[in-house]
């Protein structure tokens, strides 16, 4: 496991359960996620139950599309090994995996969207609570489906039962964004967000939507990695013809909607689309996980049409075949996406296991089997060094935030140093190995320096295979040591 994965450990194994609701603000996600590993956390003090945990949201989704999702057979193998749902939400543990879950229930009960409006709100309202990129996406979802009930089911609204369904499901949703924007809206302090302006955001879409953001609806699609111990992040489909090839999808998927008399989802898929290319450009950038998206939306509209299409065929009227096939035939988008990503994910988990994936746990054996976790422990970079910390609950000093802790608190003030900003590496490697010499000098016993990057000491150990930037350093250091 990697820092993200177990700083949500950290953060709900030293927070009380509102602690975790007031962390939100200054962590950058809603409390669901944390609130179910805490749960976890009552039977276990192992990390590993967390992963357990996201495998079991996983695996309860995967079995929701296989039985439910209106696609063939082997789309439907192939989609539960693809990239995103066997490798970037499964075998990483995040709360992408709960958010998914939520989405394929909201899916799941579509078919049936009148007689379980309520439990659909419900579902959109805890989807809304798991990231903010669910909330984004749930609250386009919630969109869609209020103006098909209002378009086509709306003589049915008028009848006061199922008026008062259709009520309570907007108001769980409305309670959602509510719940969300009450507990988990970014603190001033919170440094993703800081010198975010209107200006700057601006520059920004300007900057990135057509040469970077653009291309992401393709390579989403077919997100094959680069094949190299580091492929993390990266994507192979990411020359020049990424861009038009991305053109191409929304273009192909818009025309085939409309030509199957789908104006309304090809609306959606278009906003929903741009909505998510504007947040990339303007807001955050984002790695692969956040990209993945652009590609639940495409998912989701395949999905919807092949349940309405159905309906269509329930009331005997056809849709046009060559545009069904074009879009989930035999050799189709959905083919192509998922055949690619069933690639992706086979090169993924090939070297995720030949490499690991972070050297924090190798670097935490070496240090309690040498008993080192007596100790102090200085560390730096912090966000890299944090899950030392998770797997053994001992605190480290930060001296970028002159702090004693296990998690990396976004909202606490780095060091106004110049160095930091200008990456001067000579000097931030003085001003830590002298912050180290002082708490040992201060404590009168050796510390024990952990860091992400080498010094010009002599090490215990290194621990450098990783396919994440988490390699680590590990020195000892007492008040005599001399650092010139």
């Amino acid at each position: 496991m990697w820092r993200d994965e177990l700083g949500v450990w950290s953060i709900t194994r030293d927070n009380s359960w509102s602690g975790i609701f007031q962390h939100a603000r200054i962590g950058g996600h809603p409390a669901l996620w944390f609130l179910a590993v805490k749960t976890i956390q009552l039977f276990t003090a192992n990390p590993m139950g967390m992963q357990l945990l996201n495998l079991a949201f996983m695996a309860a989704a995967i079995w929701l599309m296989l039985q439910y999702a209106p696609f063939t057979l082997y789309h439907k193998v192939l989609a539960a090994f693809s990239y995103y749902f066997f490798y970037e939400y499964t075998t990483i543990c995040r709360d992408y995996g709960l958010g998914f879950f939520f989405l394929t229930v909201f899916l799941s009960l579509y078919r049936h969207r009148q007689h379980y409006a309520a439990w659909m709100g419900i579902t959109l309202a805890l989807m809304m609570n798991t990231h903010i990129l669910f909330l984004l996406f749930a609250m386009m979802l919630a969109g869609y489906w209020i103006s098909d009930m209002v378009i086509t089911d709306h003589k049915a609204i008028i009848n006061s039962f199922k008026s008062s369904k259709y009520l309570s499901a907007l108001g769980f949703i409305i309670v959602g964004m509510a719940l969300y924007y009450l507990h988990a809206r970014p603190d001033p302090n919170f440094q993703f967000i800081q010198g975010k302006s209107i200006p700057a955001s601006l520059a920004s879409f300007q900057r990135y939507f057509v040469p970077a953001a653009l291309p992401l609806i393709f390579k989403t699609i077919a997100p094959m990695p680069e094949l190299k111990m580091e492929f993390w992040n990266t994507y192979l489909f990411s020359g020049k013809w990424s861009l038009p090839l991305s053109l191409a999808v929304i273009i192909l998927l818009n025309i085939s909607l409309v030509r199957l008399h789908k104006r309304r989802l090809a609306l959606f898929y278009s906003i929903a689309v741009a909505g998510f290319l504007l947040f990339f450009s303007a807001i955050y950038f984002g790695y692969i996980r956040h990209h993945s998206f652009l590609y639940l939306i495409f998912f989701a509209v395949l999905w919807i049409l092949g349940l309405e299409l159905e309906e269509l065929s329930v009331h005997h009227i056809s849709a046009p075949r060559r545009w069904v096939n074009l879009l989930n035939g035999r050799w189709s988008l959905l083919t192509l996406a998922c055949v690619v990503q069933f690639g992706a994910a086979i090169a993924a988990i090939s070297m995720d296991w030949k490499y690991p994936f972070s050297a924090n746990k190798q670097a935490v054996d070496y240090l309690i089997d040498n008993e080192l976790d007596q100790e102090l422990w200085v560390g730096d970079e912090d966000y890299i060094v944090a899950p030392i910390s998770a797997w053994t609950g001992k605190k480290i000093y930060y001296p970028v935030t002159g702090l004693w802790g296990s998690y990396v608190k976004w909202n606490a003030p780095r060091q106004n140093i110049g160095w930091l900003q200008k990456k001067d590496l000579e000097r931030q490697e003085r001003f830590i190995v002298a912050e180290a010499k002082r708490i040992s000098m201060d404590a009168k016993q050796a510390v024990i320096l952990i860091l992400s990057y080498p010094v010009a000491l002599q090490p215990l150990a290194q621990f450098t295979l990783a396919i994440t930037n988490e390699k680590y350093y590990l020195y000892k250091i007492d008040h005599t040591l001399s650092f010139n």
